[in-house]
């Protein structure tokens, strides 16, 4: 999805190609995010049912490996509800960048600019927001990272920019440059100025 967002912005048909290809190679089928558990009305109230439960200590090399495996245990432990909750885009993307706030932790970090990309290849498309199916897996995505990491109190979002004309100098760290442009521009596609209060963070 992040190539991929790449690509249509900078309009390289071939890049765009490859992007596809490659999703359609790497495709798996998505984790089971239902079972038999009571229904949450809400996210936030499927964390504090599970908070205080931990998974199994199994890490593997790529990011998506380690979310799929706390998914499936969590689905295999009954502790899914039978109907995933939803969330608005922007509350869910706050929650994915809350968590990076809380841990800095290199995972968390590709939840941001996996959002922003989603948003931008539905925009792409037509779209005013990510389509369901995929909001669903990024959010089950930050919630398998959140158990994953220990639980981390989720930080607040920071405070709007009080001078949002500034230049921002880029990382030294390709990744950490990634983040601060996913970052700036979530603050443009979601009009929130909130996003541009992150950027000072990451500076």
């Amino acid at each position: 999805m992040i190539r991929l967002a790449y690509a249509l912005r900078a309009g390289q048909h071939e890049e765009t190609v490859a992007a596809l290809a490659y999703g359609l190679a790497c495709a798996r089928p998505a984790p089971v995010l239902t079972g038999p558990a009571a229904a949450c009305t809400t996210l936030a109230a499927l964390y504090q049912r599970l908070a205080g439960w931990q998974p199994l200590a199994n890490r593997y090399r790529l990011i998506g490996d380690d979310i799929v495996d706390v998914l499936q245990q969590l689905q295999a432990s009954g502790q899914l509800p039978a109907v995933w909750p939803q969330e608005t885009g922007p509350v869910a993307r706050w929650r994915a960048a809350r968590l990076y706030l809380a841990s800095r932790d290199f995972d968390a970090l590709h939840l941001v600019t996996g959002w922003q990309a989603a948003l931008s290849v539905a925009r792409a498309l037509g779209l005013t927001e990510v389509p369901a199916a995929s909001a669903g897996q990024l959010q089950a995505a930050t919630l398998a990272l959140w158990l994953r990491l220990g639980q981390p109190a989720l930080a607040s979002p920071p405070a709007p920019l009080a001078n949002p004309a500034r230049s921002w100098p880029l990382p030294t760290d390709d990744h950490d440059c990634k983040l601060l442009f996913s970052v700036l521009q979530l603050a443009a596609q979601d009009d929130d100025p909130r996003w541009l209060g992150m950027a000072q963070q990451l500076v």
